[in-house]
Protein backbone atom coordinates (compact mmCIF):
# COMPACT_ATOMS: atom_id res chain seq x y z
CA UNK A 1 0.00 0.00 0.00
CA UNK A 2 1.17 3.44 -1.33
CA UNK A 3 -0.25 6.58 0.18
CA UNK A 4 2.45 8.69 -0.35
CA UNK A 5 2.53 13.19 0.62
CA UNK A 6 -1.43 12.74 1.45
CA UNK A 7 -1.22 15.28 4.53
CA UNK A 8 -2.62 12.54 6.28
CA UNK A 9 -2.45 13.64 10.25
CA UNK A 10 -1.85 10.95 13.27
CA UNK A 11 -5.11 10.11 13.50
CA UNK A 12 -5.53 9.45 9.49
CA UNK A 13 -2.89 7.41 9.69
CA UNK A 14 -4.14 5.23 12.16
CA UNK A 15 -7.38 4.68 10.64
CA UNK A 16 -5.41 3.81 7.86
CA UNK A 17 -4.05 0.86 9.96
CA UNK A 18 -7.37 0.11 11.79
CA UNK A 19 -8.72 -0.49 8.02
CA UNK A 20 -5.95 -2.70 6.56
CA UNK A 21 -4.91 -4.48 9.82
CA UNK A 22 -7.31 -7.67 8.76
CA UNK A 23 -5.29 -7.89 5.23
CA UNK A 24 -1.96 -9.60 4.94
CA UNK A 25 0.27 -6.27 4.28
CA UNK A 26 3.47 -6.86 2.90
CA UNK A 27 4.54 -3.15 2.30
CA UNK A 28 3.62 0.27 3.82
CA UNK A 29 4.56 3.09 2.22
CA UNK A 30 3.34 6.67 3.58
CA UNK A 31 6.18 8.69 3.00
CA UNK A 32 5.25 12.46 3.60
CA UNK A 33 2.43 12.22 5.80
CA UNK A 34 2.01 12.69 10.14
CA UNK A 35 3.32 9.94 12.22
CA UNK A 36 2.14 10.16 15.79
CA UNK A 37 1.44 8.31 18.39
CA UNK A 38 -1.89 7.40 17.64
CA UNK A 39 -0.59 5.83 14.84
CA UNK A 40 2.54 4.35 16.04
CA UNK A 41 0.03 2.27 18.91
CA UNK A 42 -2.09 1.06 16.38
CA UNK A 43 0.88 -0.03 13.72
CA UNK A 44 2.60 -1.90 16.85
CA UNK A 45 -0.88 -4.02 17.71
CA UNK A 46 -2.44 -4.02 14.29
CA UNK A 47 0.73 -5.14 12.04
CA UNK A 48 3.78 -5.75 14.10
CA UNK A 49 2.08 -8.28 16.75
CA UNK A 50 -0.28 -9.29 13.99
CA UNK A 51 0.23 -13.21 13.85
CA UNK A 52 1.21 -13.78 10.41
CA UNK A 53 2.36 -10.74 9.71
CA UNK A 54 3.84 -10.35 6.31
CA UNK A 55 5.43 -6.79 6.56
CA UNK A 56 8.57 -6.83 4.81
CA UNK A 57 8.85 -2.74 3.48
CA UNK A 58 8.19 -0.19 5.96
CA UNK A 59 9.01 3.72 3.70
CA UNK A 60 8.14 6.05 6.57
CA UNK A 61 10.78 8.57 4.77
CA UNK A 62 10.20 12.56 4.88
CA UNK A 63 7.09 11.97 8.03
CA UNK A 64 6.88 14.14 10.16
CA UNK A 65 7.56 12.71 13.48
CA UNK A 66 8.68 13.73 17.00
CA UNK A 67 12.21 12.61 18.70
CA UNK A 68 10.13 10.57 20.79
CA UNK A 69 8.01 9.00 18.74
CA UNK A 70 11.35 7.95 16.65
CA UNK A 71 12.53 6.16 20.21
CA UNK A 72 8.95 4.54 20.16
CA UNK A 73 9.01 3.14 16.46
CA UNK A 74 12.41 1.90 17.02
CA UNK A 75 11.02 0.29 20.51
CA UNK A 76 8.20 -1.34 18.22
CA UNK A 77 10.22 -2.67 15.84
CA UNK A 78 12.29 -4.48 18.18
CA UNK A 79 9.69 -5.92 20.07
CA UNK A 80 7.29 -6.74 17.41
CA UNK A 81 6.42 -10.75 17.27
CA UNK A 82 6.90 -11.84 13.71
CA UNK A 83 8.44 -8.71 12.00
CA UNK A 84 10.83 -9.51 9.23
CA UNK A 85 11.15 -6.32 7.33
CA UNK A 86 13.91 -6.40 4.20
CA UNK A 87 13.62 -2.21 3.50
CA UNK A 88 13.03 0.51 6.27
CA UNK A 89 12.88 3.75 4.60
CA UNK A 90 13.57 6.29 7.49
CA UNK A 91 14.89 9.18 5.50
CA UNK A 92 14.29 12.95 6.32
CA UNK A 93 12.52 12.23 9.68
CA UNK A 94 15.58 14.56 11.34
CA UNK A 95 16.93 11.41 13.58
CA UNK A 96 19.13 13.18 16.15
CA UNK A 97 21.77 10.97 17.90
CA UNK A 98 20.06 10.64 21.38
CA UNK A 99 17.48 8.32 19.01
CA UNK A 100 20.74 5.94 18.17
CA UNK A 101 20.40 4.24 21.51
CA UNK A 102 16.79 2.77 20.90
CA UNK A 103 17.98 1.87 16.73
CA UNK A 104 21.18 0.57 17.66
CA UNK A 105 18.74 -1.94 19.74
CA UNK A 106 17.17 -2.73 16.83
CA UNK A 107 19.64 -2.77 14.28
CA UNK A 108 21.67 -5.86 16.71
CA UNK A 109 18.45 -7.54 17.50
CA UNK A 110 17.12 -10.71 16.08
CA UNK A 111 14.20 -8.92 14.69
CA UNK A 112 16.48 -6.97 12.24
CA UNK A 113 18.10 -10.52 10.86
CA UNK A 114 16.05 -9.81 7.63
CA UNK A 115 16.55 -6.32 7.33
CA UNK A 116 18.79 -5.78 3.97
CA UNK A 117 17.90 -2.76 2.78
CA UNK A 118 18.48 1.03 4.76
CA UNK A 119 17.35 4.28 3.94
CA UNK A 120 18.88 6.60 6.42
CA UNK A 121 19.41 9.72 3.99
CA UNK A 122 18.52 13.67 4.27
CA UNK A 123 18.83 13.24 8.16
CA UNK A 124 21.91 15.97 7.67
CA UNK A 125 23.89 14.01 10.42
CA UNK A 126 26.88 16.19 10.76
CA UNK A 127 30.33 14.79 11.29
CA UNK A 128 30.29 13.46 14.54
CA UNK A 129 26.52 12.13 14.23
CA UNK A 130 27.95 10.01 11.24
CA UNK A 131 30.86 8.78 13.54
CA UNK A 132 28.01 7.38 16.25
CA UNK A 133 25.82 5.93 13.65
CA UNK A 134 28.58 3.77 12.13
CA UNK A 135 30.05 2.65 15.34
CA UNK A 136 26.13 1.50 15.75
CA UNK A 137 25.70 0.09 11.86
CA UNK A 138 28.80 -1.96 12.73
CA UNK A 139 27.51 -3.99 15.17
CA UNK A 140 24.96 -5.09 12.23
CA UNK A 141 26.04 -7.91 10.14
CA UNK A 142 22.90 -7.96 7.74
CA UNK A 143 22.48 -5.19 5.75
CA UNK A 144 23.78 -4.82 2.33
CA UNK A 145 22.48 -1.76 0.88
CA UNK A 146 22.86 1.42 2.65
CA UNK A 147 21.49 5.06 1.44
CA UNK A 148 23.39 7.80 3.46
CA UNK A 149 23.40 10.80 0.77
CA UNK A 150 22.62 13.99 2.51
CA UNK A 151 24.49 13.56 5.67
CA UNK A 152 28.32 14.43 5.99
CA UNK A 153 30.90 11.86 6.15
CA UNK A 154 34.02 14.59 6.19
CA UNK A 155 35.52 16.75 9.23
CA UNK A 156 37.94 19.72 8.38
CA UNK A 157 40.66 17.35 10.31
CA UNK A 158 41.54 14.72 7.87
CA UNK A 159 42.77 11.88 10.82
CA UNK A 160 38.78 12.08 11.78
CA UNK A 161 37.45 11.48 8.18
CA UNK A 162 39.84 8.98 7.76
CA UNK A 163 38.36 7.29 11.66
CA UNK A 164 34.82 7.19 9.94
CA UNK A 165 36.07 5.72 6.52
CA UNK A 166 38.01 2.72 8.32
CA UNK A 167 34.67 1.86 10.20
CA UNK A 168 32.90 2.21 6.85
CA UNK A 169 35.58 0.70 4.93
CA UNK A 170 34.74 -2.48 7.83
CA UNK A 171 31.06 -2.24 7.20
CA UNK A 172 31.53 -2.89 3.64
Amino acid sequence: MIIDNAKLTDEGCNLIIQGISKKALISLQLCGNEIGDTFLDSFNYSILWAKGSLLRQLNLNFCKISTNNINLLFHYLQEGYQISLKYLGIAGLGIEEKNFQTIGTFLEGSQCQQLINLDISHNNFDYETSLAFFKILAQNKYITTLNYSHNSLSNVDKDDENEILNILGDIL
